[in-house]
């Protein structure tokens, strides 16, 4: 089993785990001032988890009918089927992932087949897994930092889609693995699979400090990866 409670200061962090990537956060007793995804938060994100009620069994009848609709037109646009595993993709969430993926190019969000509403990966430090089938699944954990845990692993699934893609990202940023050239993460010094994740969240999410901390990986990402113009 592997170990998520492990204390970390700074980022969430992505353990590789058997066929395919765990992403954990660090456990830590408050966010108070902690470095998450690198951007210093002063107060912890207001997260409601709950493992103990499923609140599928009290949604009405429009409310049932609502998600299905958001789920019919989030395979319309995108092609990603969002599935119910342990529990159901609720209307908030199915929301926040409609806001998540006009983020990203179709070309880069095709590699995505299909996003899984979990349960628990057996630790509230797990926030969602990629299977070899570009399947994610995101946890009751990942409530609080949905749109950076689904970028992250939409990476991965693009990783495993494009193996020479991987490989130049390897050979331009990893031909020394003992030495890495940086990344936006502590985490994504580990390895190059995370360092890859964590720059496609970045270079998404937070262009603007990325560009000023690591050109060369978002040039990168965005020429490779996203297809967009320098």
């Amino acid at each position: 089993m592997v170990n998520c409670g492990i204390i970390f200061r700074a980022s969430i962090i992505a353990v590789l785990f058997g066929s395919g990537f765990v992403a954990c956060r660090p456990k830590t007793q408050s966010n108070i001032g902690a470095d998450v995804h690198g951007v210093t938060q002063q107060s912890p994100k207001p997260c409601k988890w709950n493992y103990f009620e499923d609140p599928s069994l009290n949604w009405t009848k429009e409310e049932k009918a609502e998600i299905e609709k958001v789920k019919s037109e989030i395979l319309k646009t995108y092609g990603i089927v969002m599935k119910s595993g342990e529990r159901s993709w609720s209307l908030d969430e199915l929301k926040i992932v409609e806001t998540i993926l006009p983020k990203v190019p179709l070309s880069f969000a095709k590699y995505t087949k299909a996003f899984v509403r979990g349960l628990s990966g057996g630790s509230t430090a797990v926030l969602g897994f990629m299977e070899k089938s570009d399947e994610i699944t995101i946890y009751e954990s990942a409530m609080c930092d949905m749109e950076e845990t689904v970028v992250h692993e939409m990476g991965h699934a693009f990783a495993n889609a494009n193996p020479a893609i991987f490989d130049a990202w390897k050979q331009q940023f990893w031909k020394d693995p003992a030495k890495p050239s940086g990344s936006p993460t502590d985490y994504g010094k580990t390895n190059s699979d995370e360092d890859f994740a964590e720059s496609v969240e970045w270079t998404v999410l937070k262009p603007d400090v990325f560009l000023q901390q690591d050109s060369a990986r978002v040039a990168f990402i965005r020429k490779n990866v996203l297809l967009l113009h320098p």
